[in-house]
């Protein structure tokens, strides 16, 4: 694995997926993976290119690379327990660069048994399983192990 990922939310789920099957350079079995890889690229990339003097890794976590940043520039919690507006703000545009990149992909219905077949198929589990609650549980399994990987 290229990379180290960890879950810290839905979406930062989406992005141990992309993480655990992103590797540079490395030529992809499926069309449907390197469009995927490519349009999951595009919001966060975006984010992180407002901060050009951030020297972004797209192979990275990204809600380790928010971290990182948010230290590269000093962003603290304050003694009122606020953070600065800086950080606020960069918080909300990271979540929604999050947010499209996870619906654009899988879509807003976490009951829509095509987005969890696309799950599947990203994370290579043949055969998929046909009821939605077992796709859920065997993806949470397999990402799991790329996690503890």
């Amino acid at each position: 694995m290229h990379t180290r990922c960890t879950i810290s939310s839905t979406v930062s789920l989406f992005r141990v997926i992309i993480c655990a099957t992103y590797r540079p350079g490395q030529v992809h079995l499926s069309a449907t993976n390197d469009e995927l890889v490519l349009l999951i690229m595009d919001y966060v990339d975006n984010f992180f290119a407002l901060y050009p003097t951030f020297p972004y890794d797209r192979t990275a976590s990204s809600p380790q690379e928010f971290r990182r940043m948010c230290r590269q520039f000093g962003w603290k919690k304050q003694s009122d327990d606020t953070y600065p507006v800086e950080q606020e703000m960069a918080w909300k545009s990271f979540r929604i660069a999050m947010v499209r990149t996870f619906n654009e992909a899988f879509g807003e219905d976490a009951n829509a048994k095509r987005s969890w077949m696309h799950l599947c198929t990203i994370l290579d589990i043949e055969p998929a399983p046909t009821k939605i609650a077992k796709m859920r549980s065997v993806s949470q399994e397999v990402i799991g192990t790329m996690v503890l990987r």
